[in-house]
């Protein structure tokens, strides 16, 4: 009886096709045939389409009662009444039923259209018995006439079903199960949307689309299993025209012809992978390893490098043959690191058109490359987006994050090894932990640091995530953290693990018994803000007291076990200990002039008056007998204490007194960033010219050492003439603003010339 209703108000309502404003004829057809109550088919001769999202079938029901045809949406409306809702214990069976073993795909992306048709075999394995799979898909029209499921007989299918608000497509079985220890295939022709929003496949220009999976639009280009921890092997065929090429993770292994002057690239099998990291480009680039331009041959050369020294560094082979890194036009994100297949943003890297206009690939070259004409400091920001994405293809793609909130884990330690070892690769970059030191002290400027295991895919996650490691490193020391990253990828190769594995792994380096890393970095990553210790003598210097709070303008009751260490005026090398959460610390000194906490640790130090008065006597005295780390703390630390009321401000102005003798970079840096600050309180104030006159004074040197200079600078020294230049010019320096005008005017008379 439902099977004629339906059947006829179908036949009555497609006369009334042009009378309804929906989007696309799926979309109505989708609308009509709804699940009915008596477990029948609705069409005769295929599967029933059904759409789960009950809210929009509601306003279909309504629009058809207003519009077309009154009874269809009585009977939408009555259906709905009594479909009946999964448990949560079926929703659980049904996401732990089946597992993907491999997707082997064939995918033909329009560029004319904006429609990508596919094909796609989906090998599981079933693990618990269930009477439906249910995969995740995004706005994919599957073609019901094309469904197939191996050792099902299509009878035995009753609907599929596309729930718009889960993005899931759900293939329910009747009379019929998959059963626990069997292997089952699906397969289905489909058609995906491409667009233009730089996620899931996406169109950039005529000749060119790309993917960006990362984290759940996989399934915008096919019905997967769109989970990090649902690795699977893949095998893809890429349907292209004939004067385009194709890119995939792996090598292809053959080409195929099609019709219409169309190519099918046949890739090899994947390793075992997440489907975020599939990926494919169909363009019209060229590829360069070595001889077409100097800055893609120095991209291509460091490409290579950082795969050489990492492979050593991890102790583990790059698992693919071959590595290509594609720029793309408009990219809003830096880079993304598909295994075999990196994408980068343009605006990261050198001019990449060859003489005919088109853009160029970048390959990995055989021998070292010419270094590139980029600026140096573009350059530095390439190299460390290179860097990075290529150490993802071990930390990320190797051994993958078991969920997405331990994301932060991955980019954290990704970000933490490219700031750590770049210099090894480019010796024009800050060597030691300079560059980890200057995140540290960005990070610190926010003292309302949310958790770092809650930033997932936030910006803050590459300034935050690496400092966890910085941290790690001053527990256990740079050799036990590179041999625990060992431990780590060589244990869960190919298999996913998050914060929990990846401490365990780091245990049996613990020198301290009575404590665990995991304790002490779990206090590290689950926790707000960090900590201020306040080191005060007493017994007339002989002893000084340690403690620790939270350092916030409002209260906060965080503790931490901190890696605290402690130097002075005899012990330049400092001792070395772990401040409890609930205990101060007593530590006796040998009477020192002066004495000084923390080197590359994450919290902030304030001092009793009298050691802040010898540390500036040791300042104007011999500034150098302070490390450039520790005097950077010092201008930092006394800053901050400044704003939050714990720290007279004549301490402060009194520290920068040195300023006129200091040439390191990271300690400008953190000058610049306090007098910024002040900058902004004074600039509306009757103070200005005083506070003016005192910056330019402090900087009259350095400004004379490094500004304007063209050549023979180091990275370092070329890092800070920027900021000199930036902050003089800001402040009204008299010969930066003369300098800065005269180079306007003759760039605006001959802009060509002067780049």
């Amino acid at each position: 009886m439902v099977n004629q209703i339906f059947r006829n108000l179908l036949e009555q309502q497609l006369r009334y096709q042009t009378e309804v404003e929906f989007h696309n004829k799926i979309q109505c057809f989708t609308a009509l045939v709804c699940l009915t109550t008596e477990g029948e088919d609705v069409i005769e001769d295929g599967v029933v389409l059904l759409t789960g999202d009950d809210d929009l079938l509601r306003e279909f029901a309504s629009y058809f009662e207003t519009h077309c045809f009154e009874g269809l949406g009585i009977l939408v409306h009555y259906l709905l009444k009594d479909k009946p809702q999964p448990t949560e214990e079926e929703v659980v069976e049904d996401l732990a039923a089946l597992f993907p073993v491999k997707y082997t795909l064939e995918l033909d992306p329009d560029m004319g259209s904006g429609i990508m048709y596919g094909n796609m075999e989906l090998l599981m394995r079933c693990t618990n018995s269930s009477s439906k799979v249910v995969l995740n898909s995004i706005g994919i029209f599957v073609i019901k006439e094309t469904v197939v499921i191996s050792e099902i007989s299509s009878n035995q299918i009753l609907k599929f079903m596309i729930t718009e608000e889960d993005q899931t497509i759900t293939f329910q079985l009747v009379n019929s199960t998959f059963r626990a220890g069997f292997n089952y295939t699906i397969s289905l022709d489909y058609d995906a949307n491409i667009n233009k929003q730089f996620q899931g496949v996406f169109q950039t220009g005529p000749n060119f689309v790309a993917t960006v999976f990362q984290p759940n639009s996989a399934a915008e280009a096919f019905p997967c299993f769109d989970d990090p921890t649902m690795k699977a092997i893949f095998q893809l065929t890429i349907v292209r025209r004939a004067d385009l090429i194709s890119l995939s993770n792996t090598e292809r292994s053959h080409s195929e012809d099609r019709n219409h002057s169309m190519v099918a690239d046949v890739y090899k099998e994947t390793p075992r992978m997440p489907t975020y990291l599939v990926a494919f480009v169909i363009c019209d680039y060229k590829y360069v390893e070595q001889e077409t331009n100097n800055g893609l041959k120095a991209f291509a050369s460091f490409t290579k490098k950082s795969l050489e020294f990492f492979t050593d560094y991890f102790d583990m082979n790059y698992t693919l043959p071959k590595l290509d890194v594609v720029p793309v036009n408009m990219y809003p994100l830096a880079g993304m690191e598909n295994w075999g297949l990196i994408l980068l943003s343009e605006s990261f890297l050198p001019d990449v058109k060859d003489v005919n206009g088109r853009v160029l690939e970048v390959g990995i070259s055989d021998t070292s490359g010419t270094s590139s004409t980029m600026p140096l400091e573009q350059l530095t920001k390439s190299l460390k987006l290179v860097l990075h994405e290529v150490i993802h293809q071990w930390i990320g793609n190797v051994v993958t994050p078991n969920n997405w909130k331990n994301n932060w884990l991955i980019e954290g330690l990704t970000e933490y090894l490219t700031l750590r070892y770049i210099y090894k690769l480019d010796d024009r970059f800050l060597k030691n932990k300079e560059d980890l030191d200057f995140i540290r002290l960005r990070a610190m400027f926010d003292v309302h640091l949310v958790p770092v295991n809650e930033l997932a895919f936030t910006q803050e996650i590459n300034i935050q995530g690496p400092l966890a490691f910085l941290i790690l490193e001053e527990i256990v020391g740079e050799e036990k953290l590179k041999e625990g990253i060992r431990i780590f990828l060589k244990k869960y190769k190919l298999e996913n693990a998050g914060e929990e594995e990846f401490w365990d792994c780091f245990e049996k380096f613990m020198e301290r018994k009575d404590l665990s890393v995991k304790e002490i970095m779990k206090r590290w990553t689950s926790q707000e803000n960090y900590p201020l210790v306040t080191v005060s003598g007493i017994n007339s210097g002989q002893t000084v007291h340690v403690t620790q709070e939270a350092f916030s303008y409002v209260e906060d009751h965080g503790k931490w076990i901190i890696p605290f260490t402690l130097s002075d005026s005899e012990n330049r090398t400092g001792r070395h200990f772990y401040l409890q959460p609930e205990t101060s610390a007593d530590i006796s000194l040998n009477k020192p002039q002066w004495y000084i906490a923390n080197n590359h640790g994450f919290y902030r130090v304030n001092y009793d008056t009298t050691n802040w008065q010898n540390l500036i006597h040791q300042l104007m005295q011999d500034h150098t007998a302070i490390t450039p780390v520790q005097r950077t703390n010092l201008i930092s630390d006394s800053w901050a204490l400044v704003k939050s009321n714990k720290l007279d401000v004549n301490i402060f102005l009194s520290l920068l007194d040195y300023m006129n003798k200091e040439t390191e970079y990271l300690p400008w840096m953190a000058f610049f960033g306090a007098t910024s600050e002040l900058f902004s309180y004074s600039s509306q104030s009757e103070n200005l010219p005083t506070y003016l006159y005192f910056f330019q004074e402090k900087i009259k040197n350095i400004y004379q050492k490094v500004a304007w200079i063209d050549h023979g600078l180091s990275l370092n020294d070329r890092m800070l003439q920027n900021g000199v230049i930036n902050e003089a010019c800001r402040m009204e320096h008299p010969s930066c603003l003369s300098k800065a005008n005269h180079l306007f005017k003759r760039w605006k008379t001959h802009p060509k010339e002067n780049k």
